[in-house]
């Protein structure tokens, strides 16, 4: 609703969401610092891509988002396909 009001009004702001999924961090369950095996993420944590997000996963969306002028009131998912994964459960 904000994206469309903001385009309506010609105010020249775009409004867009990062729903990021897991990203390793220091407050991760798992340790970001430790190997863990691909099987785990696929597996436990249901994470197609079979690891966590990282830091250039996220630039690259970010960059992405804000290079494209075209682009407001988009939602960009970067999850591994996990939201995808855990939709067909649900089916």
């Amino acid at each position: 609703m904000l994206a469309t009001e903001f385009a309506r009004r010609d105010l020249g702001v775009r409004v867009n969401c990062v729903c990021p999924g897991y990203f390793a961090s220091g407050m991760s369950v798992i340790d970001p610092t430790k190997q863990v095996d691909s099987r785990v993420y696929r597996e436990q944590w249901a994470i197609p891509a079979a690891r966590p997000g990282n830091a250039i996963d996220y630039a690259q969306t970010i960059i992405s988002t804000a290079k494209n002028q075209y682009m407001t009131g988009g939602h960009v998912v970067v999850d591994g396909g996990w939201l995808l994964d855990t939709a067909e459960l649900c089916e």
